[in-house]
């Protein structure tokens, strides 16, 4: 989820936030993608001291919403330069082990491993490698899957030589399930169930093959499948039916319901090795 449009709710967020299962298993993002390249672009100046205010409002709301998830630093890398991230950074470090810090090509190689030994959690954007991969060019998934194992295997060989655990690694932007299925990383995240569902395709679950399958929303799969989902989660599926557009929030329950189904068999065939800050989120 993102702070930067959690902020400007006119309903009570500790109050949305508390229906959260597991609080503590939800990741809140900075929102500054959006606001450096994405739609909400020119929102603020591009300073040290607009983002360090920016940075302070961040952490002062998630504080006073007394809401254990964990959150991504303010990864301003590529906007502002290193000098000032790394002062953004003191900033975070009083929540400790709640914080991701983001790894992006401006830091370096170097800067990577020394990040892996200061930081319990990091993070590494897929997207930004699938743009690396590409150089102009068409790319594959093989590529940037490749890339993605290079620099698991380079942070984890790093901290095994300086004789400590490696910290946690997050995969943000992550949609390619190959990626997904290594002990080397930690946790990811993906938009892919929703966004599919604005271009006239779900994701459904394959009981036999046990994979994601991305099929067209009107077909037959995708609505049996969106049946299946409906009848096993009633809750969620009447309130779906009460919104304006019922047909839509029953895809997304059913794209949703897949990932899901995606999520269980991840954990009963992988587990993360060893890391630093493991059960200490909290």
């Amino acid at each position: 989820m993102s702070y930067w449009y959690l902020r400007n709710m006119k309903r009570d967020v500790a109050a949305v936030l508390q229906v959260m299962g597991k609080p503590e298993h939800m990741i809140m993002d900075s929102g500054l993608f959006s606001l450096m390249f994405g739609a909400e672009k020119g929102t603020i100046p591009s300073t040290y001291e607009a983002y360090r205010d920016y940075t302070l409002r961040y952490l002062d709301d998630v504080d006073r919403w007394g809401f254990p998830c964990t959150i991504v630093e303010s990864d301003t890398h590529k906007l502002l330069g290193m000098e000032a991230t790394f002062r953004l950074r003191e900033l975070f470090a009083p929540l400790g082990d709640r914080v991701i810090y983001v790894w992006h090509q401006p830091e370096g190689l170097d800067g990577l491993l020394r990040l892996a030994e200061e930081r319990s959690y990091i993070a590494l954007s897929v997207p930004e490698l699938r743009i690396l991969a590409a150089n102009g060019k068409a790319t594959s998934r093989n590529q940037v899957s490749a890339m993605v194992t290079n620099l698991l295997r380079r942070v984890h060989r790093h901290c095994e030589a300086k004789g400590i655990l490696p910290p946690r690694i997050h995969l943000l932007g992550c949609t390619v399930q190959s990626m997904m299925e290594t002990p080397l990383a930690y946790t990811c995240d993906s938009t892919s169930w929703l966004a599919g569902v604005r271009f006239g395709t779900g994701m459904t679950w394959n009981t036999k093959t046990e994979r994601l399958q991305q099929v067209h929303l009107r077909s037959e799969r995708f609505k049996a499948w969106r049946k299946l989902c409906a009848e096993q989660n009633p809750d969620a599926a009447g309130y779906a039916k009460q919104q304006g557009d019922a047909e839509y929030y029953l895809n997304t329950l059913a794209c949703a319901a897949a990932f899901a189904e995606y999520q269980r068999w991840l954990d009963a065939r992988y587990t993360a090795v060893p890391m630093r800050g493991v059960g200490e989120t909290t």
